[in-house]
């Protein structure tokens, strides 16, 4: 209960681990969390966390909040590397929101001056080309975090392949809806195996390109189950790099 209630107070700078995060602007990753310090509550009962990450949402400077995430297991470094990814991502929507209210405000106002406008055309036309450009800013960061957002739900199929294309780890949901077994180890399974035969050369060119350093690409792709049906999914293909910014794997 006390938990819950802290979602309603402020937290200051520098107070705590969440206030620490916002004002040094850096990740907090504790590996040893104190049983006093959270417990998580579902249906299956409660218990306390293994780790915890504690993550800045910065974009241009400017903080914007933090997210707290808990975990019975241990945050690896794809785990990190994707939550920052959403937390920059969330950073930016807001910020372009913010700048669309502020900009928003400065034409209401302008508005209202109509006898002056003829004074200030070159200043009215500088922002309404700032407006557009923040809206259309702000509806692909928009549609880029609500991918990245639906990606931590746990209703989504996930899955992560090597840079080769084979299978490294699957979440319950994909081995459910492509038909296998949890037993039945495909580790090590090509990802051509699992996209229908009609799609896979379109596929493969666009798995090529991400590999060969391009861009996420994402669309309506027909997988194939194991026992041979179809399986329409919208999908989302993102590379994760190491230090080196080597491609590591595809989730």
């Amino acid at each position: 209960d006390d938990r819950r209630k802290f979602a309603d107070k402020h937290i200051k700078w520098g107070d705590g681990l969440i206030g620490t995060c916002a004002m040094e602007q850096k990740i907090i990753h504790m590996k040893n969390v104190p049983d006093s310090y959270l417990s998580v509550t579902s249906g299956l009962g409660e218990s306390n966390p293994d780790s915890i990450l504690i993550v800045p949402m910065q974009y241009e400077g400017e903080i914007f909040g933090v997210l707290e995430f808990a975990s019975f297991g241990k945050f690896e470094a794809r785990h990190i590397n994707l939550i920052e990814r959403v937390a920059e991502s969330v950073a930016s929507t807001l910020s372009a929101a913010k700048t669309n209210i502020r900009t928003a405000r400065l034409l209401e106002e302008s508005k209202a001056q109509t006898q002056t406008l003829s004074s200030h055309e070159e200043e009215m036309r500088q922002n309404m080309e700032e407006l557009q450009a923040t809206q259309e800013e702000s509806s692909r960061q928009a549609q880029r975090f609500l991918l990245l957002d639906n990606m931590l739900n746990q209703n989504l199929i996930r899955a992560e392949f090597s840079a080769e294309g084979r299978l490294i780890t699957a979440n319950d949901l994909f081995y459910s809806k492509l038909e296998y077994s949890n037993d039945l180890s495909i580790e090590g399974k090509h990802i051509s195996e699992f996209i229908s035969a009609d799609m896979r050369e379109a596929f493969s060119q666009s798995w090529k390109e991400l590999v060969a350093g391009g861009k996420d690409f994402k669309g309506y792709y027909n997988h194939v189950t194991r026992t041979g049906k179809d399986l329409w999914t919208f999908s989302l293909f993102l590379g994760t790099r190491d230090e080196d910014s080597a491609l590591s794997s595809i989730m």
